[in-house]
């Protein structure tokens, strides 16, 4: 499953990242890699943005990178 179609309040384990490698440096300077444990807290209205928590700090990613974090939930 991706990072988009996680429910609100769930957490999950990110098992692998499909984007370019200029999109996985950003990522990883964000402090998102693979084995890392996240919990999504909303979506906006439109679901054009999604807030997620990440090591106790809160992020907010684009629709479409969200679509390219696969998860697993726990």
């Amino acid at each position: 499953m991706t990072l988009d179609l996680l429910e609100n309040g769930k957490v999950a384990r990110i098992s692998n990242f499909n984007v370019t490698e200029q999109l996985l440096e950003r990522f990883f300077s964000l402090g998102l890699s693979k084995a890392k444990t996240i919990k999504k807290i909303c979506s906006s209205l439109g679901g054009s943005t999604i807030l997620i928590e990440c090591d106790r700090v809160c992020l907010m990613l684009r629709s479409d990178e969200a679509k390219s974090i696969e998860v697993e939930r726990i």
